[in-house]
């Protein structure tokens, strides 16, 4: 459910960013409490976290890959 409320989220900004409306990048990370008897909501935020930044690097990697074709191409 939740990956389905991000990827609406998410193509709902793509839209609008679309329309010549600046909007602030956002990063987000989220964690799925499993139940039971305690919570640590410090761990949970870390998962989060660590998450988001995993992401981040991931997709400035493939932007980085992506240019260095670009230029590479514009090379040949």
């Amino acid at each position: 459910k939740i990956e389905l409320q991000i990827k609406t989220m998410t193509d709902k900004l793509k839209e609008i960013r679309g329309s010549d409306v600046i909007l602030p990048t956002v990063s987000y990370g989220y964690s799925i409490f499993p139940g039971g008897d305690h919570l640590d909501f410090n761990k949970i935020l870390k998962e989060a976290d660590d998450q988001m930044y995993h992401y981040k690097k991931a997709h400035k990697d493939r932007y980085q890959q992506e240019a260095s074709i670009r230029y590479t191409l514009q090379d040949i």
